[in-house]
């Protein structure tokens, strides 16, 4: 049984996460001699002051307690839409139930109720394998790694950045797609792409810094296209005339509407195109867009690995084109993409289905 803990739970919570910190204190941050000097009544306090999205899980096998999982909520305003998992310790006679996927699922299952957590995080040091690959497999993505997080004696340790996205319907305005567009035909461009390991670039992206494609772990839904037309503009004839070329913000928008579906797939979306990052930015600020757009104004990456583009009015633009990661390998591709309004629904069903 998983249930969030009580007063009344107070002292075989002590006693847990003493064990914890005593047999295996390598993953812990607090060291067993400050939690040791705590007493019963200070942990009864810490769980008193649990919240919708603050407190702590606890597994029990009868009436014995025999896993827990902490989860914080940031205080401050502008992270409030984060939670931070800790405390994860499952006593090792247990370890062979799945007693540590059932707590993470039901923390997952809890953060959704308040409505308002976006993301939960954690931390793992990186050699344990075990308790990463469940977190991973469970849809936390990786998010980076700090070199001598902690240190224990003259040992340090690294650690790895874990989020879970509780990715919800996002709204925004409508773009319907112009009608009579001229649809492309497969020209064979994207024929050697499977299999591809991507290169490893950092490409500016709209969220802040920059990002490497070939660093994600997990799977990652990229979709390119030429380029998102500005507020008010209107383009031209000659554009509209090139098979594919058009429908780059209605393309977007359903990738918005999509993006609960695709997350639930496990999976991420990234935009990809030759525009500027400024660019990019108005458009996703715009369109509400709850992913990055990534910046290949270089055409660095779209050259290291031959996507296919074309050209127009003397500048070069990336074909619209969806490429499935998985661990920085390209294992499939969606080409030629028409109509790029039902391009997200189509990448949506095929997930499901892989």
């Amino acid at each position: 049984m998983v249930r969030p803990l009580h007063e009344g739970d107070a002292a075989a919570f002590r006693a847990l996460r003493l064990r914890a910190l005593r047999e295996d204190p390598a993953p812990f941050l607090s060291t067993y001699e400050e939690e040791e000097g705590r007493s019963v009544e200070h942990f009864a306090a810490r769980l008193a002051a649990s919240t919708p999205g603050t407190g702590v899980l606890g597994a029990f096998r009868g009436e014995t307690l025999i896993a827990t999982l902490g989860f914080s909520r940031h205080a401050a305003v502008k992270a409030h839409h984060r939670v931070l998992l800790w405390g994860m310790y499952v006593a090792p006679e247990e370890r062979r139930h799945s007693v540590g996927k059932a707590l993470v699922l039901q923390a997952i299952t809890l953060l959704r109720e308040p409505g308002d957590v976006e993301q939960i995080e954690l931390t793992v040091v990186t050699r344990e394998v075990a308790a990463r690959s469940l977190y991973l497999a469970l849809g936390f993505q990786w998010q980076g790694t700090v070199r001598h997080a902690m240190k224990v004696g003259r040992e340090y340790f690294d650690e790895d950045t874990l989020v879970f996205w509780l990715t919800r319907p996002v709204t925004g305005p409508a773009h319907p797609l112009a009608k009579g567009l001229p649809a492309p035909e497969d020209d064979g461009a994207a024929r050697a792409l499977v299999g591809i390991q991507l290169p490893d670039l950092v490409l500016s992206s709209t969220m802040g810094g920059g990002l490497r494609l070939a660093a994600l772990e997990g799977r990652t839904v990229v979709y390119a296209y030429p380029r998102t037309a500005g507020p008010g503009e209107t383009l031209s004839e000659s554009w509209a005339a090139i098979p594919g070329a058009a429908g780059c913000t209605s393309e977007a928008c359903a990738f918005r509407d999509q993006a609960a579906e695709i997350a639930a797939s496990r999976a991420r979306i990234v935009g990809l195109s030759s525009q500027t990052t400024t660019e990019q930015a108005e458009a996703a600020k715009r369109l509400h867009l709850p992913f990055p757009l990534l910046s290949d104004s270089s055409l660095h990456l779209a050259r290291a690995i031959g996507l296919p583009t074309f050209e127009h009015e003397g500048k070069t633009y990336l074909r619209r084109i969806t490429l499935v990661v998985d661990g920085g390998k390209i294992t499939h591709v969606f080409y030629p993409v028409f109509p790029p309004d039902q391009h997200a629904a189509e990448v949506a069903a095929w997930l499901r289905a892989h």
